[in-house]
């Protein structure tokens, strides 16, 4: 699996190279930005699978809870957008909604959801995967609709992710799953309750063998 995952950052790197000007195909300051994003991203993806997995309460709930802190943000810009005074035009909250931005907060709602349960029932490597099969994905579509310019290196690296996400899923089918810790608090609870009524039982055997041998 740690393989998979280097190939994978290998392939990603070797897309964002450009041969002819001997550097990558962004600027420099585009990939600083990008490692602050995943940073913030791995750390954040972590924590919420701690959250999702630590804690026995419904999934939807949870979810809930998560994304609450992104809609107050939300809010709050608007409210304070509306009080800017070098933009004293106020728009209003639905303006811009077009039937294609209707949808694609749709999606974002449906990906959300699914999201949290491939934190509940996965973990955020899998879901990393995932994002990097649909980013590979998008660029074939990209490159056979909307005449997306690419080259050996961008199939090098879709081939690439599309493999070694392949090959991590089918390891990882193959490892056993450790059980959620609300179930492993009840089943160490279940073994210490089970081994005091062995002492227990033991401690009676022993205390009747000498009234046994008195008798």
């Amino acid at each position: 699996q740690w393989v998979c995952i280097v190939i994978q950052c290998c392939a990603i790197a070797i897309v964002q190279y450009d041969v002819c000007k001997g550097g990558g195909v962004l600027p420099a300051k585009a990939y600083y930005l990008l490692a602050l994003a995943v940073s913030i991203t791995a750390v954040t993806s972590v924590w919420n699978q701690l959250i999702i997995k630590g804690f026995s309460v419904p999934v939807n709930l949870q979810n809930m809870v998560l994304y609450t802190f992104g809609s107050l943000i939300a809010v709050v810009l608007y409210v304070q957008s509306c009080f800017d005074k070098k933009h004293p035009e106020t728009k209003g909250f639905l303006e811009g909604y077009t039937p294609l931005a209707i949808a694609l907060v749709i999606f974002q709602a449906f990906h959300g959801i699914a999201v949290a349960f491939v934190y509940k029932y996965a973990d955020a490597i899998v879901k990393n995967f995932a994002n990097s099969s649909v980013m590979a994905i998008l660029v074939v579509v990209s490159a056979t609709f909307f005449q997306l310019s690419t080259n050996v290196h961008s199939w090098l690296g879709v081939v690439i992710v599309l493999t070694t996400t392949y090959c991590y899923m089918n390891i990882a089918l193959k490892i056993a799953a450790p059980p959620p810790p609300a179930e492993t608090e009840r089943l160490l609870e279940a073994g210490e309750a089970k081994e005091e009524t062995r002492s227990v039982g033991d401690e009676s055997e022993m205390a009747g063998k000498p009234l046994k041998a008195a008798g």
